[in-house]
């Protein structure tokens, strides 16, 4: 995946954000090359967010993984989240400490 800054929930905002007023400038003063960059940043932002649930999704199976093992020592980085992954983040990991206890 991209770097971490280029991955992060405000990156992905603001070039979500970006391109939707581009592509909206675009339309409204019949720029091609608005058109064209505003919808790239649409389509970086759709990728990052598909990408970064495929990540969550890959963690998820990997702490699954942990349990079914034994092994209670995960720790999911909380870090760089928004506010629902953060909290599901920090879930799973008391719930691996709790079972480790």
């Amino acid at each position: 995946m991209a770097s971490k800054w280029l991955s992060s929930p405000l990156a992905r905002l603001a070039f979500l954000t970006g391109g939707t007023v581009l592509l909206t400038l675009g339309i409204s003063q019949n720029e091609n090359e608005w058109l064209w960059i505003g919808g790239f940043l649409i389509a970086l932002a759709i990728y990052l967010f598909y990408a970064s649930q495929k990540q969550l999704r890959e963690k998820s199976w990997l702490m699954l993984e942990a349990i079914r093992n034994r092994d209670y020592s995960f720790r999911l980085p909380t870090h760089g989240f928004i506010g629902g992954e953060r909290i599901l983040q920090n879930a799973l990991n008391e719930f691996g400490a709790m079972m480790g206890e």
